[in-house]
């Protein structure tokens, strides 16, 4: 019996060895696999982004979790994202600004414009009344014959 045990435990142990080398490289295929899929892929990489950040935020203090997290591409580009907004925002309000600015000038102008066309509509006409009034002056001044 001892014969037999020894026989039956020596078949098993390089049945094992070959199934925990097959699980081994099967699981270092996967990770290899996961890793080039989050690279080809944003949303794989955020959502294997979200499911560490929910292990360690259950085993690790915020401060920890923030400071492991912190030098992630995922962090990195929020902070990019939200540079990147602020930066847009500030311009947009300064353009904002400018583009009031230039739309009240542009209503002061026009309205002067209008004047400026009003008074020369009056000159035209005192113009034309000056003519008239010279050409019947000279005509009432020539001798009668």
């Amino acid at each position: 019996m001892n014969l037999a045990t020894e026989v039956h435990s020596d078949s098993v142990k390089p049945k094992g060895r070959l199934a925990r080398t097959l699980l081994v490289a099967l699981l270092l295929l996967a990770l290899g696999a996961l890793n080039i899929l989050t690279l080809v892929n944003s949303q794989i990489h955020d959502v294997g982004y979200g499911a560490v950040k929910a292990i360690l935020s259950s085993s690790v203090g915020d401060a920890v979790l923030s400071r492991i997290l912190s030098n992630s591409p995922t962090a990195n580009r929020r902070r990019d994202v939200a540079i990147a907004t602020k930066v847009l925002s500030d311009e947009k309000s300064i353009l904002s600004a400018s583009n009031k600015s230039l739309v009240e000038k542009h209503a002061v102008l026009e309205k002067s414009q209008k004047e400026v066309v009003a008074k020369m509509q009056n000159l035209r006409a005192l113009q034309q009344h000056a003519q008239r009034l010279s050409k019947n002056s000279l005509t009432s001044l020539r001798p009668v014959p």
